[in-house]
């Protein structure tokens, strides 16, 4: 596990790998055998953000547990809570389109931690200086 070179998983990641009917579900499994000696990070709000998600996409209750079973046991999670304000912060001073509360909180760890690598299918990602997306 290279833990020099951290990568944050964005929840368009998580969501196509678990959701086989998703346009990059293929894509995503092929990454996340890739991503076995990387060292991969998500804050708790991506493991809610994934779960609502595929909730409302009709998975069961049992295939949500086994969901969250994978997340915690296979990636590292922080704790984002002190996070949320300097997100709102940049959400709101971004003049970036379509850049979501949630993709400025992201963004916003990242650079505290100093990590510049992001797993994600999401392409607004392109749009932030300093981030490198990784698909």
């Amino acid at each position: 596990m290279n833990e020099n070179n951290p990568k944050f998983i964005d929840a368009s990641f998580l969501i196509a790998l678990f959701l086989v009917k998703d346009d990059f579900h293929k894509r995503a499994k092929e990454l996340w055998n890739e991503l076995k000696e990387d060292y991969i990070i998500i804050s708790k709000s991506v493991v809610g953000e994934v779960i609502t998600v595929l909730k409302n996409k009709g998975l069961s209750l049992s295939d949500l547990n086994g969901v969250y079973y994978i997340i915690t046991k296979e990636i590292d999670i922080i704790e984002d809570c002190h996070y949320h304000v300097e997100g709102l912060k940049e959400c709101l001073t971004n003049p970036i389109r379509g850049y979501s509360y949630w993709d400025s909180l992201y963004v916003t760890i990242m650079r505290d931690l100093g990590m510049k690598e992001m797993i994600t299918f999401d392409t607004d990602f392109d749009k932030i200086d300093g981030i490198i997306r990784i698909e």
